[in-house]
């Protein structure tokens, strides 16, 4: 339509977004859009692109109670591992732990993604408060050390690595809960 010097018009129209049936939950799509804009002093090429992640949103979740895995005093970590099936993209992560421990700044608890990349979420803190019950991350104290696990995949076998760092204080790994959150299958 013709229009007047400083007028405006929207133009509405019906698109629609193929997606390969090889793309997979958690996939970028890429799509770009053209066109050529004719006014009274000639034509002018237009072109935008963006992109998308296909799939839907879901969580998955390992939880497990009475676990009673002792913490060795000024040891060696101890590991509980979760398995978790299926496929997809991380994007955001809440694991919940219950640690029995006497002295909680002599602990440092990491979560520990497949492939080997960890993130601390408790390192030393607490002072001389007893037992750790804490959830980091989605839905609990934020933890940016998670962040470093967000794009990887989710399947596999993921740990909780608990350290006892000092001498004199003892403990044990009593329950976790893991909730993974992104385009998971």
């Amino acid at each position: 339509p013709a229009l007047e010097v400083g007028a405006e018009t929207r133009v509405e129209m019906g698109m629609s977004v193929g997606v390969d049936a090889a793309c997979r939950s958690g996939d970028q799509a890429r799509f770009s859009l053209e066109g050529i804009y004719q006014g009274l002093g000639g034509s002018l090429a237009l072109s935008a692109s963006s992109s998308f992640i296909v799939g839907v949103l879901a969580m998955k979740q390992f939880e497990a109670a009475n676990i009673g895995l002792a913490i060795p005093d000024n040891g060696p970590a101890v590991e509980f591992s979760m398995p978790i099936d299926g496929s997809g993209i991380v994007s955001d992560i809440g694991i919940t732990v219950n640690i029995t421990h006497t002295y909680i700044s002599d602990l440092v608890v990491e979560l520990v993604h497949p492939s080997g990349v960890s993130a601390i979420v408790h390192n030393n803190d607490g002072g001389s408060s007893q037992n750790l019950s804490a959830t980091y991350g989605m839905n609990g104290t934020p933890n940016a050390e998670l962040k470093k696990l967000f794009g990887l995949p989710s399947q596999g076998q993921w740990k909780l690595r608990v350290k006892d760092t000092a001498g004199a204080d003892t403990g044990s790994v009593d329950s976790v809960k893991l909730v993974l959150k992104g385009f998971l299958e």
